[in-house]
């Protein structure tokens, strides 16, 4: 035997032949790992740790859109892919793998597509090493996960409703380890019980438990876990107050495919109140069952996620993959009934054999590795009329093990995106299309991207009309050309356009480039994809410019005819050639007293006096047949009988084009003129007797007016008599004291009882004397020969503010005068500082001994009257009070020195000049005087 194998060691032709099959086997396996890469739908790879080469399969170009030629044959092309956040953890540990001596390695990262975009990959090697144990090449498959990432996020957010429902709940929820331990309670159990969650994991929650309890929820607790039967006991637990209160508990078991308890969930339910109280037993009995079905609709939580994914979704059992479940969504995608459910997947979809999908899903569930596919082409029956149409897909097939780990089902994730493929190959073919249709418009078009501010497109119709540049219009250049007063009108829109998605058009001007601005209609619609996603915007604008200057124009006259029409003091009314009321303006409606909706159901003869109707409808035909207008006067009937004389103007009122339209009738209300004729002659009448009683009349009011003349001027001789004669003797009196004092010696003039007597002669003196002076003034006040001026306010105040110095000296305050509204008023210079002194010189005599003096004076202009006002922080009084003050030797105060004679000199002053003084006060507070000056 030796000699034979040495044999064919020397053997040329033994040799050859051993070469030639290592060849054709080697050739062999090459073949058949080129088709295994191009089977398989992971993208696979080899790397030569020697050279530091890396190759990949076909697969690297259909699903991550990358060029043989741009990928490359070294690492770094493949790292320069991953993202920055995964770079350093992902190569880490792959150098770890190979340092450590491990057979295997896998890791996910996110992996940028050729268009920049970033997806989630599974990746797994395989490492081979030489004899020595040296890694010299790793071979390994590369997997776009993305849409499985996205299902754990649907999954995580349903987990997480979940936990917001748990902890809501009125009940407290807990969960335990197959072996009893507690590994979850919801957040009432915390609030409840006051225990924090380190407290109450395992058997912790027996820390509240009653001591009376705890030996009998043992036993059934512990009888529940070994047979697996529904857990269910009244027992007391204690509340953070130190409260116990009665609860019902239970728990059921979850399973798994098995039959294998993976946990149990359970809740505890208050029933404190039902058992003090039998009539809320029936209550006890619906939590019971609450309780129970929400332990049921735990074990269908796998199932219920799958029914309500946004993607089609369905579990295919066994080997021959009966469908299991299909979802909505995926029936819908695929054209199916719930019939499909327990059919085999061949049967279900028969038009798919052929097309390499059931292999695929075959080959998923011997291999227990998933598969995913991008844009897959299949033809598929969607529509179920036994022709299968070319339909693209992105699809996961995942495989789905039970306890012991084997694969059971096969879960298919699938999403159609056929019109986002066929929508994606239209655009990029129509595109020039597009772009040859709008440059042969006569409007401005436009193109604007979904995910930018700016324009992207103008045709030619833009350049030629505004003069910009492609470079100046583009973007937001095109906004140079808005007239300025409509650019926020424009951003407004344009920002709510975008918000809400829909079309939206609006009127606004561009500079031509001549420079002149023109009226365009901007209409814009947004385009949308299969989704509904706004993928771009067009837009065109029509040039208006004439159409709105005529518009304009129109509106205008017609305003104007509107506004003559209604305004007119004239009544205008519209016939029809049948009498019929068309139309009527305001002032015909006020003569009718009928509204215009009242006169539109009514005809002439409706409103018309019986006794003109003859005559009236004999000169309206008259007119009908020479178009001569004419003029009549008729009565007008009025609702309840009532008539209104007119004076009607008739003509007719043409088209454009000359056909006659309607009768207008041109109406004068001349009713008061008829009653007036009729009233002339009866007052002609009257007017001669009542002349002759006016002329006795006017004789005996002269008599009188001659008599009262004489009086006043007697009376003013008697005022000034008097006053004149009672001077004399006050001076007499006067000096006399003056002569009896000195006479007087030191001794009497200092006895108390004559200087109160001497004191008070004195005082009755001074008062007789100022009371004369104000008869004085009173009576030149009669005669009112004083001439007016343009007097300065500010410098007169000043004037009387130095009169009254030693006044203000001994009433420590402030005199505020602010006079800037009105500074100057046209008065009797001696009659205005009369007033304003007397006004002081009332505010600093009658101010409150409780606070400092702050007498304010202003002015100001009130239509026809210059106003005057002096407000005072003194005494004030009431109401009966202010009645009084204007009376002449009225005085309300005795503390004080005064004649009442001052405020009353104040009133007449005004009254002579056709002008007022009012008075507001309040007791405590303070008085405000406010003179009104006729200028």
């Amino acid at each position: 035997m030796d000699s034979l194998e040495k044999k064919s060691e020397t053997d040329p032709n033994a040799l050859a032949q051993k070469v030639q099959a290592l060849t054709e086997a080697l050739a062999q396996a090459e073949e058949q790992r080129l088709l295994l890469a191009k089977v398989t739908n992971d993208v696979l790879w080899e790397w030569d740790l020697d050279t530091d080469l890396v190759t990949w399969n076909e697969h690297i170009r259909t699903h991550f859109g990358y060029p043989w030629e741009v990928v490359g044959t070294r690492l770094d092309a493949w790292a320069d892919c991953i993202h920055p956040d995964d770079h350093e953890r992902l190569v880490g540990s792959i150098y770890a793998a190979l340092e450590r001596g491990e057979e295997r390695w896998e890791g996910s990262y996110r992996f940028r597509r050729a268009d920049g975009a970033y997806v989630f990959v599974q990746d797994r090697g395989y490492i081979v090493r030489n004899a020595a144990g040296k890694a010299v090449r790793m071979l390994g498959s590369m997997r776009d996960v993305s849409q499985e990432q996205k299902s754990r996020l649907t999954i995580t957010a349903v987990l997480e409703e979940y936990q917001f429902m748990a902890d809501h709940m009125p009940q407290m929820v807990w969960r335990t380890l197959p072996n009893g331990d507690h590994d979850y309670f919801n957040q009432r159990w915390y609030e409840y019980t006051g225990l924090t969650y380190e407290q109450s994991m395992k058997e912790g929650w027996s820390l509240v438990l009653h001591p009376d309890d705890y030996e009998r929820t043992l036993h059934v607790w512990h009888h529940s876990l070994r047979t697996g039967d529904l857990y269910q006991i009244e027992y007391r637990f204690k509340r953070a107050d130190g409260t116990y209160r009665w609860f019902l508990g239970r728990a059921l078991p979850l399973r798994d495919h098995a039959g294998r308890i993976v946990k149990w969930f359970g809740t505890c339910t208050d029933i404190e109140d039902q058992r003090r109280a039998s009539e809320a037993l029936q209550l006890s009995q619906q939590r019971e069952r609450e309780a129970l079905a929400v332990a049921e609709a735990e074990k269908q939580k796998l199932h219920n996620l799958i029914a309500v994914a946004p993607v089609g979704m369905a579990l295919l059992r066994g080997k021959e993959l009966v469908f299991d479940m299909a979802n909505d969504s995926f029936l819908q995608i695929f054209g199916r009934s719930r019939d499909i459910l327990g059919q085999p997947g061949r049967d279900a979809f028969p038009e798919i054999s052929g097309q390499g999908i059931l292999q695929t899903l075959e080959r998923v569930f011997v291999s227990g590795r998933a598969q995913t596919g991008r844009e897959f082409k299949a033809l598929i029956d969607t529509k179920g009329t036994g022709e299968p149409e070319e339909s693209y897909y992105d699809f996961v097939f995942q495989p789905l093990r039970n306890a012991a780990g084997a694969v059971e089902t096969v879960l298919i994730t699938a999403l159609n995106v056929s019109q986002q493929v066929r929508a994606r190959k239209a655009i990029e073919s129509s595109e020039q299309h597009l772009r040859s249709v709008f440059n042969s418009m006569s409007q401005i078009a436009w193109t604007a991207s979904a995910g930018q501010d700016g324009i992207t497109f103008f045709n030619e119709r833009w350049y030629q009309y505004t003069g910009l540049s492609e470079a100046e219009s583009l973007g937001m250049g095109w906004m140079s050309v808005l007239h300025p007063e409509d650019v926020s009108m424009i951003q407004v829109r344009r920002t709510s356009g975008r918000l809400d998605g829909t079309p939206y058009e609006m009127e606004n001007r561009y500079r031509r480039h001549d420079g002149a601005y023109r009226w365009h209609l901007s209409r814009v619609v947004p385009n949308r994809n299969d989704e509904g996603k706004v993928e771009f915007w067009v837009g065109t604008a029509t040039d208006i410019h004439e159409q709105k200057m005529l518009a304009r124009a129109l509106a205008e006259n017609e305003a104007r005819l509107k506004a003559m029409f209604e305004q007119t003091v004239t009544g205008i009314l519209l016939l029809d050639f049948n009498m019929r009321i068309l139309d009527a303006n305001e002032r015909f409606c006020q003569i009718a007293a009928r509204p215009l909706d009242e006169l539109r159901t009514c005809s002439w003869q409706d409103i018309s006096h019986r006794s003109d109707l003859i005559r009236n409808m004999d000169l309206f035909r008259k007119l009908s047949q020479t178009g001569e207008a004419f003029i009549a006067e008729q009565r007008c009937i009025r609702p309840g009988g009532e008539e209104v004389w007119i004076s009607n103007n008739v003509s007719i009122l043409k088209k454009k084009d000359g056909v006659p339209r309607s009768f207008m009738c041109v109406c004068q209300d001349i009713t008061a003129q008829k009653r007036l004729e009729q009233a002339r002659q009866q007052l002609s009448q009257e007017l001669a007797s009542a002349t002759e009683e006016v002329y006795e009349s006017n004789r005996e009011l002269s008599q009188t007016n001659a008599q009262l003349v004489r009086i006043n001027a007697d009376l003013d001789n008697f005022i000034y008599a008097a006053s004149h004669d009672l001077k004399a003797p006050i001076n007499n009196i006067e000096g006399l004291m003056r002569s009896l004092i000195h006479r007087l010696s030191p001794e009497i003039l200092g006895t108390a009882r004559v200087a109160q007597i001497l004191s008070a002669i004195g005082l009755s003196i001074e008062r007789f004397k100022r009371t004369v002076t104000d008869l004085t003034e009173v009576a030149k006040l009669q005669k009112n020969e004083e001439v007016n001026s343009q007097i300065d306010l500010a410098s007169l105040i000043e004037e009387v503010r130095l009169d009254l110095a030693h006044a203000l000296e001994d009433a420590p305050g402030t005199l505020e005068v602010d006079v800037a509204a009105c500074e100057a008023l046209y008065f009797s210079r001696k009659n205005l500082k009369s007033i304003v002194y007397n006004l002081l010189s009332n505010a600093i005599k009658y101010r409150s001994p409780e606070r400092p003096v702050h007498i304010l004076v202003k002015s100001w202009q009130e239509e026809k009257h210059a106003v005057l006002s002096v407000t005072d922080n003194g005494l004030g009084m009431d109401d009966t009070q202010e009645q009084k003050i204007f009376g002449m030797f009225k005085r309300l105060h005795s503390h004080v020195e005064g004649s009442g004679v001052g405020l009353y000199i104040v009133k007449k002053i005004m009254e002579n000049a056709e002008g007022w003084i009012e008075v507001s006060s309040e007791v405590g507070v303070g008085t405000t005087f406010r003179v009104y000056f006729k200028q």
